[in-house]
């Protein structure tokens, strides 16, 4: 429950500095922080539904790419990995603007 500068500051920091060659997780909805995992795993209802890299999971779990899209238009998230992949995500969902 932090704002958005604290969270950046605390994943650099974290993820790049001091911790950088430790085992860490991470438990978030925030899309913003997925690109910086090395392995995500996907929840829905208390159940592992799907695990792999941002990228595995958006090609290969209909339910993880739905999930994703629906929060990236509602929180008005900006993508994790490029200014593109909202547009990707859509194209594989089926979708268009």
């Amino acid at each position: 429950a932090v704002d958005v500068d604290t969270e950046r500051q605390l994943i650099d920091h974290l993820f790049f500095d001091e911790w950088k060659n430790q085992t860490r997780i991470l438990v978030t909805h925030r899309l913003s922080v997925l690109s910086h995992a090395d392995r995500i795993f996907y929840m829905h209802e208390g159940q592992i539904r799907a695990s792999g890299s941002f990228e595995e999971l958006i090609e290969k779990s209909r339910e993880f790419r739905e999930y994703t899209l629906s929060i990236m238009k509602e929180q008005g998230d900006k993508a994790p990995a490029s200014d593109g992949e909202l547009d990707e995500i859509e194209e594989a969902n089926g979708e268009s603007n």
